[in-house]
This record gives C-alpha cells, sequence and structure tokens, in this order.
C-alpha cells in the first residue's frame, strides 16, 4: 500500500488553523520528518516568495496599511491585557510567569510547577509533555516558546492574534481542565475526547 501524503501549508495566523499541528497528528512521525526536512532545504517558512507582491500592494494603500498597524497593536495590547489578568486571577499564575513581549502577538507563558519539577526530564521535553496533556484536556494546541527549542525554562506559546471570542473560549477552557499554576496533579484527557479523535482520524485515513 502507498505512503499517504499531506499537503499543508503554515497559514494558521491569517485562518486560525494550524495545517502543520493537524498534519502532526494525522500523520506518520516518518513523514513529518521528511516534511520538516523538506521545508528547510527547498521552501520560504515566513512567505518570502510573495514579498515583492505584498510590497507592491502595500505601496498602493500605504495609509490604509499604517493605520491597520496602529489598529491592530491596540487590539493585541488589548488581548495582552485580558489574557494576563485571566491567567493571574482565574488560573494563579504569578505575573513572573507569563511574558508578552512588547512588540510580539504571542504570550509565553510557564508550565504548572508540577511539571516543571521532573528533574528527569529536559526543559523541553517539559513543555512539550504539558502542551501534549493541554490539548488533550482542552482541544487547544500549543507550541514550545521558540523554534529553536533553547534549553532556558519550561515555558510554552499562546498567540493572541485571534478574534477575542476564540481567545475567550481557549481561557474558558484552560479554567474547565482544571489548569492552575499551582495544579495538585498532572491534567487528564477530557471525558470522551480521545475516543473523537481516534474516530476522526480513523474517518480521515480509511477515506
Amino acid at each position: 500500500m502507498a505512503a499517504r501524503w499531506l499537503h499543508t501549508h503554515p497559514f494558521g495566523k491569517q485562518f486560525n488553523c494550524n495545517a502543520l499541528g493537524m498534519a502532526m497528528i494525522s500523520s506518520s512521525p516518518q513523514l513529518m520528518a521528511q516534511l520538516n526536512t523538506f521545508y528547510w532545504h527547498h521552501s520560504y517558512l515566513n512567505g518570502c516568495v510573495n514579498a515583492e507582491i505584498l510590497c507592491q500592494w502595500l505601496s498602493e494603500h500605504q495609509q490604509d496599511a499604517e493605520q491597520f498597524i496602529v489598529d491592530n497593536g491596540m487590539e493585541i495590547a488589548r488581548k495582552k491585557s485580558f489574557v494576563c489578568q485571566f491567567m493571574e486571577q482565574e488560573l494563579s499564575y504569578p505575573s513572573t510567569s507569563l511574558c508578552t513581549g512588547p512588540s510580539t502577538s504571542y504570550l509565553i507563558f510557564e508550565v504548572p510547577l508540577i511539571y516543571s519539577q521532573d528533574s528527569t526530564k529536559k526543559k523541553s521535553e517539559i513543555a512539550e509533555q504539558f502542551s501534549d496533556d493541554l490539548y488533550y484536556a482542552t482541544g487547544v494546541m500549543l507550541s514550545g516558546d521558540m523554534f529553536t527549542h533553547a534549553e532556558v525554562a519550561a515555558y510554552v506559546r499562546l498567540h493572541l492574534g485571534s478574534d477575542p471570542a476564540n481567545i475567550e473560549e481557549i481561557l474558558r477552557r484552560f479554567k474547565a481542565s482544571g489548569l492552575n499554576y499551582h495544579m495538585k496533579h498532572k491534567l487528564g484527557v477530557a471525558p470522551g475526547l480521545a475516543e473523537r479523535l481516534l474516530t476522526k482520524l480513523h474517518n480521515l485515513v480509511t477515506s
């Protein structure tokens, strides 16, 4: 039987859909390794192919583009404030464990203490385990704090470019799952989620 290939494109920030993330949970590890190798050596990850077209468009819409930058920056700032306040008040996160930065659309936050206290794992492994557990508990997929997976601290990151309603739903799921900086036990799989995921993956493979 021929290997099943998946076409992926990293258009998550534009359409709130992490295509690479979906590929990772619906394809073989060997296939994803080949895909990553291909991307690094034969493709532009950040849309450089379309840069010239985008520059031409911006030159014809400079005023609109400048206004968008201002409006978008203010919206991101409001989201940062809202998310940090929620995580501090509802999830017991100390402010020192949250980082938004002055220019990024990401929030990075430390994994709960119950995860970071595991001395048998590297920081990147701890972040990956927490990210996996959080996904199966909430359906929200996060990533490590950096692409390089540097062994600095066990942090994960959340993109804040989505609609405010989506951000609120993410935070609601976080709280409903029992996520808390001082939680006593690691996260468990949400009731029925594992079965639904397996059913969808089975249908995807057999269709």
